[in-house]
């Protein structure tokens, strides 16, 4: 019989760290961090999520373009927004499936010409 061990004791840094968040974007609705402070990218962005889950609202997560700040922000739809009734939005839906189509149907035509075109110079293979 082996020896039993007992259970890994549990970091908390991870929860402390959904607290800290939520209360960052319960106050502000926005929280940024210079990355040099944040010992995991991705565990502060899961942090902000989870908090934003806790909150019952979605939260966005980025890394800014610089490359040097974290931002999380909660998401809310601008206030002259309104969504499209139900009819409209399967119209747009559509739309947007035959455009995907017609331009699936373009770049497969377009390799199967490419394909059927045999190099008559020996120059011409070479492109």
């Amino acid at each position: 019989m082996g020896t039993m061990q007992p259970p890994p004791v549990q970091d908390d840094s991870f929860e402390r760290l959904v607290v800290q968040l939520g209360v960052g974007l319960s106050v502000n609705e926005f929280v940024t961090e210079p990355v040099w402070r944040v010992r995991d990218v991705a565990e502060w962005r899961k942090a902000a999520r989870t908090a934003g889950r806790r909150m019952r609202v979605p939260v966005r997560t980025a890394l800014i373009h610089d490359g040097a700040t974290l931002v999380a922000e909660i998401l809310t739809p601008p206030h002259d927004w309104t969504p499209l009734p139900e009819g409209q939005r399967d119209i747009k839906k559509e739309a947007y499936e035959r455009q995907a189509h017609e331009a699936a149907d373009r770049v497969a035509d377009y390799i199967y010409r490419a394909r059927k075109k045999k190099p008559t110079d020996k120059n011409e293979s070479q492109l």
